[in-house]
């Protein structure tokens, strides 16, 4: 099968179809021929999530350093995707080379969240690998999963191979040299030999003990071979293992900006974090490694945004020297600065002068409780004047807006603790509204939802009613206009917690509810709750029996992983936080977590620089309030361009492609001039938008730059555009001049057609119409007068050439014409191949290019 023409023929078909392109910058493609090991790197949930997970790129930059590997990419087709690929049987493939995944050694699946496990499935079954590792054979594909959730990996140790417990990058060189040595042996002997790797977990080597009464009573190994306990990897943060060349999707993803991690782990010991318990210890980068990945990064990028990544920012020792340093680098630049995972008691005024002139966009902070008791409950040790004094800091330093993290249905929640919530909130906005401007508050609030190895491990969940009733009683609160409210829905944290403490009778449970529909179940417009209770009941397990407290001396469906804390520590946690005890920071004391002494050898804390106290940008001013005055503006120096967009490009969309000439220009050194205000814009401005699908032979754009530039943009450009964005021709632009927009109304579109009807009498029927109505909405809409031209230019009339007017009281769209042309339904329309090939400025009925004008 030719996939790549399989897949032409549905992705116009399909809602974003650039998500199945890969078309990425910096993207990379290897000879399968010249490797021995094809990995596919698996993310079940859609492309603008997944492309946006850290670890994926990290992942796929080790394994393409190696000559004898290649890793490609997958991602979990959206619904409409899904039906065309079931509809046309067309297998799941990578987007690198769209080799079917089926015939790759091995799928590695990222399992960042419970609530896309159906998604799994579904890729499975479309990749044509059969969903149980019990029915799969030795050609078949070996299936491992990673990730936070691979800490209980019970709910799908039927459908999976084996999963690594820890970090990837620390053990996935010793899976690759596993797959390769052991090619062409019986597949028991591979998952044995996966075995012995330390870190990785076999779940068909193991055997679950259930009582008389079916509750879980404890896994075992099936032979003396193999360990009882499966203790996690914990890996450096070695610089060598970030891409220094990011992937930069063409579309946009859900965090569209340069992430970068600048440590990982957590030192506080949040009682309900499993991250913060699983990815001890904690360790940092050095700020000079940070430093040079940014560089080299958005030189590499493009990027506009620069994102400071890890469970708690504000903790990195490393910080204010880092923000300070980067300010001369980012600002200059008009690059914005991302700090997400914020502490509120220690985000100082110092730090906030540290990022002196740096563009800031948002700060995230998670007080997760209204009150200090619930937040000493928690460990979350937080003084409400001090996160008051810290969100007054952010105010009064630049920032707009603030993100706000809360929990409702936390162990020992009261009435109060929801008043102090309102309470808190409403003192926020208050302070927003106090320090000028417009602020917002964004408040995220979502249902606790118990997880493994955590001492809330064995909490129950508050009922359903219960949490809804919570969830009203906040909503008819904090209705104030500069709050924005986030709201999870408690009966998708119900499914989560069921699985993130489920055995392996919820394999069942899975495959019934995939099976009756449930797919992208994270996703609110999505799931469907229903199917899930249907899927329960016609599995024998009750749900409800799922989400209850959990006895402290029962064994857990997660006792043979250990992350390295361990569980006496875990117990003593949970008895001092039913007294409000909070527990010392790692970075003050040892809490005696049961770390070994290898895990503890890896945590590597750093401190500022004594110099990085004082930013070279920041001055003091005492007295009168200096005003800001405004540079006289620059005198304008443009150029347009006129380029092409290819069929590489052409399931991009019109902001998409803003977004790649945005990068381009910042990849190439341009001086470009920006807008004036707190999101500064590049000054590109644009020709009218070409449709989703639609290939453009001569499009037009005009750059304006901050100062004289007379070096060839044309060359400049064409180094660092992505395939099949090509700039023709280039001409300077010297005072004022209309938009491209305004003046360009007449547009040439080209398109071939297989058909065995005569055309020409149906190019004469329309062009002798009165009348051609199209349906806009509820409006019906005559495009006649916007027809200008329809011919057959070629001998055989296969080709259809239409000159349609555009961006005045009389528009035709192609699509529309072309149905009025051929009588074909909408869907089959869309398969059509068709292409601008020209645009005009009409002039009393003469046609100049835009380059004529100027």
């Amino acid at each position: 099968m030719d996939m790549e023409n399989s897949l032409e023929r549905i992705l116009p078909l399909v809602s974003k179809p650039n998500r199945y392109v890969g078309n990425e910058l910096n993207l990379i493609r290897k000879d399968h021929r010249s490797v021995d090991v094809k990995i596919a790197l698996a993310y079940p949930d859609v492309y603008e999530i997944g492309q946006s997970y850290l670890g994926f790129g990290i992942l796929y930059h080790i394994l393409n350093k190696r000559e004898d590997t290649v890793a490609e990419r997958v991602f979990a087709p959206w619904p409409d995707m899904e039906r065309q690929l079931r509809a046309e049987n067309i297998p799941l493939s990578s987007l690198e080379s769209h080799l079917p995944l089926r015939c790759f050694d091995l799928i590695g699946f990222t399992l960042q969240y419970e609530l896309n496990f159906t998604n799994v499935l579904t890729m499975l079954d479309l990749a044509g690998v059969p969903l149980y590792s019990a029915e799969r054979g030795r050609n078949d594909p070996l299936i491992l999963g990673g990730g936070p959730c691979a800490f209980n990996p019970e709910p799908l140790s039927d459908f999976f191979d084996a999963f690594v417990i820890g970090d990837g990058e620390e053990v996935i060189g010793e899976i690759v040299g596993v797959v390769k040595e052991s090619r062409g042996e019986r597949r028991t002997e591979r998952l044995k030999a996966l075995a012995k790797v330390k870190g990785v977990y076999v779940p068909s080597l193991y055997s679950v003990k259930y009582d008389r009464n079916g509750n879980f009573a404890g896994i075992a190994p099936d032979n003396e071979g193999l360990p009882k306990s499966i203790e996690s990897r914990v890996a450096e943060l070695k610089p060598e293992n970030y891409p220094p060349r990011p992937l930069v999707p063409l579309t946009e993803i859900t965090h569209d900006r340069f992430s970068v991690e600048v440590m990982r782990g957590c030192t506080r010991g949040c009682r309900f974090c499993r991250a913060g318990m699983i990815y001890r210890p904690v360790r940092e980068r050095s700020v000079q490694d940070l430093i040079d990945q940014i560089e080299e990064g958005l030189t590499a990028s493009g990027w506009d945004e620069v994102s400071l990544v890890s469970l708690s920012t504000s903790d990195y020792g490393g910080l204010q020297e880092l923000i300070s340093r980067l300010d001369p680098i980012l600002s200059p630049k008009k690059i914005a600065l991302s700090l997400p995972s914020m502490r509120m008691d220690n985000f100082s005024f110092e730090l906030a002068r540290s990022a002196g002139n740096v563009r800031k966009t948002g700060l995230t902070f998670a007080p997760e409780a209204g009150t200090r008791r619930l937040r000493d409950v928690i460990n979350k040790n937080l003084d409400e004047e001090d996160m008051l004094k810290t969100l007054q800091i952010a105010y009064a330093s630049g920032w707009k807006s603030v993100k706000l993290y809360f929990m409702i249905g936390l162990p020992t929640e009261t009435q109060q603790d929801l008043d102090g919530m309102v309470d808190l909130v409403r003192r926020v906005a208050s302070i927003g509204g106090k320090s000028g401007g417009r602020k917002r508050v964004n408040l995220s609030i979502s249902p606790f939802s118990p997880k493994p190895h955590t001492p809330f491990q064995w909490e129950a969940q508050d009922d359903l009613e219960s949490l809804r009733e919570k969830s009203r009683y906040l909503k008819e609160r904090l209705t104030s206009r500069s709050v924005r409210l986030r709201w999870r829905q408690p009966e998708v944290s119900f499914i989560e917690t069921i699985f993130a403490r489920g055995d392996r009778r919820l394999s069942r449970v899975l495959f019934d509810a995939w099976s009756k529909g449930a797919r992208f179940d994270s996703w609110s417009d999505l799931f469907k709750f229903d199917l899930w209770l249907e899927a329960f009941a016609s599995s024998s397990v009750d749900p409800w029996e799922e989400t209850r407290a959990r006895d402290c001396e029962s064994p857990l469906p997660w006792d043979h992983i250990f992350p390295g804390v361990s569980k006496e520590f875990l117990k003593m946690e949970r008895l001092r936080a039913s007294e409000a005890i909070p527990t010392v920071d790692c970075r003050s004391g040892c809490a005696n977590c049961g770390l070994g002494d290898e895990k503890r050898s890896k945590k590597v804390l750093i401190s500022s620089s004594p110099s990085a106290s004082t930013s070279a940008n920041t001055v003091t001013h005492y007295g009168r309030r200096i005003r800001k005055t405004r540079p006289p503006a620059p005198p304008r120096n443009m150029v347009r361009l006129e380029y092409t967009k290819g069929a590489e490009v052409r399931f991009i969309s019109h902001l998409d492609l803003i977004r790649v000439f945005q990068r381009s220009v910042r990849r190439a050194g341009l001086p470009i001039a920006y807008s004036e205000g707190f999101h500064p814009h590049p000054k590109i401005s644009f020709g009218p938008p070409l449709a989703l699908g639609m290939e453009g032979e001569r499009e037009y754009l005009d750059l304006q730059f901050a100062i004289p530039h007379s070096i060839g943009v044309k060359e400049v450009l064409n180094l660092v555009l992505p395939s099949g964005i090509r700039i023709l021709d280039e001409k300077p632009m010297f005072g004022k001049a209309e938009s491209l927009d305004s003046v360009i109304n007449v547009a040439e579109y080209s398109t071939r057609i297989k058909t065995n009807n005569d055309l020409s009498s149906s190019i004469r029927r329309v062009l002798e119409a009165k009348e051609l109505v199209v349906q806009r909405g509820e409006k019906a809409v005559n495009i006649r007068p916007a027809v200008k031209d329809l011919s057959c230019p070629e001998p055989d009339g296969s080709r259809i050439r239409m000159r349609l007017a555009i961006g005045g009281p009389d528009v035709a769209r192609p699509l529309e014409v072309l149905g009025h042309l051929l009588g074909w339904p909408l869907e089959d329309l869309l398969t059509l191949r068709i292409k601008r090939t020209a645009l005009w400025i009409d002039r009393n009925g003469k046609l100049l290019t835009p380059m004529e004008v100027i």
